[in-house]
């Protein structure tokens, strides 16, 4: 499975707001000895450290784990998408103080409120289509592309969303890519 990982840097540190949008097509969902397939992973390591953030499939759901700062206990946050296997989606994650919501193919899905209000802010990179380098449980398996991370929470209907690079105040980073 192919994966990227970028090195980490303070502008991958979230704390309260950020905004992540990707395309994705799953073909599996089948967890890797108990870790579900990890499309971002930012702070864990091998058994030790859970994620600062995350972004996973669980049982074609998306599931959203966040660390609160300083601590290593890791809360996850479920949206009941049902994404079918072999079919493409987009979408676009906005997370503000202590509110996530998620969109997918720019329709409203659903909000968590009462989320952590701040990410923890480790040194470990940042994996894009696996959870970390040391095994290969929590790989992707799929297609994964566009990737786009801001520092800040964007509007729903903002056309940033669609063309990043036109507009990359607050982005973190972009991933013209296909996993």
């Amino acid at each position: 499975d192919d994966y990227i990982e970028v090195p980490d840097n303070n502008t991958l540190h979230l704390l309260n707001q950020a905004t992540f949008s990707f395309d994705l097509n799953v073909d599996d969902y089948t967890l890797q000895d108990g870790v579900y397939a990890h499309i971002l992973s930012k702070g864990a390591t091998d058994g030790v450290l859970w994620s600062d953030y995350a972004i996973m499939i669980h049982d074609g759901n998306l599931l959203v784990q966040m660390k609160s700062n300083g601590t290593n206990i890791p809360s996850n946050y479920i949206f009941d998408i049902n994404f079918e296997i072999g079919t493409m989606y987009h979408v676009d994650i906005i997370y503000l103080e202590s509110t996530l919501s998620l969109y997918v193919d720019g329709n409203f899905v659903s909000s968590v409120y009462n989320v952590i209000n701040e990410t923890n802010a480790s040194s470990e990179p940042l994996f894009i289509g696996q959870r970390f380098v040391e095994n290969s449980n929590g790989s992707y398996s799929g297609i994964l592309d566009n990737i786009a991370i801001w520092d800040r929470a964007l509007d729903p209907g903002s056309d940033l969303l669609d063309n990043p690079l036109d507009h990359s105040d607050d982005l973190i980073g972009f991933w013209d890519l296909e996993l």
